[in-house]
């Protein structure tokens, strides 16, 4: 007869690097639904909906830097295993950030300027929510080098990242709360908001 055996010796190891790994991964997603259904829940339906163009374009940019970190993200764990150092690998994988930062820069400079253009023409009934699509063309280029912070997941070390992107939304979160208290709610306040979350989490991981 068959009979299976379980050795949980290899679950448990699997845990303990998955574990880190999803915990860091979920803590941006689960601070932009926050987000999004504080705008809903305060701004109201019209808000909600205006506020779906910015999301529409940080989907569609944040591609970009998604792509190049699913690129970078073996390529470090393959130089690991090779033996390579920590600062080789980041030496070595800076270029091609650098290289996406100014394409990135490039089209957020570019989209901040055609957006008032065009929206009106193609989507009119989302003029008002322009401005902060124009601030939301920026969280991309912050997170152009975003991809190295792979390197926390490649050694093991996700303490300090994830210490790192929760500052970085409580900051953005406590910016939105004091912005509005003193100016009444507006869209703008959430993608600066993204911004300097970001921006945050990115200079602490360093």
């Amino acid at each position: 007869p068959l009979t299976l055996h379980y050795d949980f010796t290899h679950y448990k190891k699997l845990f303990k690097t998955g574990f880190p790994i999803f915990m860091v991964g979920q803590v941006n997603p689960l601070w932009s639904t926050i987000l999004n259904n504080f705008i809903f829940s305060v701004g109201g339906a019209l808000n909600f909906g205006l506020y779906a163009l910015s999301n529409i374009i940080q989907s569609a940019i944040g591609v970009i830097p998604s792509a190049f970190s699913q690129v970078i993200y073996p390529r470090m764990t393959i130089m690991l295993g090779e033996g390579k150092s920590v600062s080789y690998i980041i030496k070595t994988n800076i270029k091609p950030l650098l290289f996406q930062f100014g394409i990135m820069l490039c089209i957020s400079v570019a989209g901040v300027l055609i957006l008032p253009v065009i929206i009106p023409v193609i989507l009119p009934k989302y003029v008002e929510g322009v401005r902060a699509a124009q601030w939301m063309m920026f969280v991309p280029v912050v997170l152009s080098f975003g991809a190295l912070n792979n390197l926390y997941n490649v050694i093991k070390k996700q303490t300090w990242y994830l210490v790192s992107l929760l500052t970085g939304a409580i900051l953005g979160s406590l910016f939105i709360v004091i912005q509005i208290k003193q100016h009444g709610f507006y869209l703008e306040v959430f993608p600066q908001a993204l911004l300097l979350g970001n921006l945050t989490q990115q200079l602490l991981s360093l």
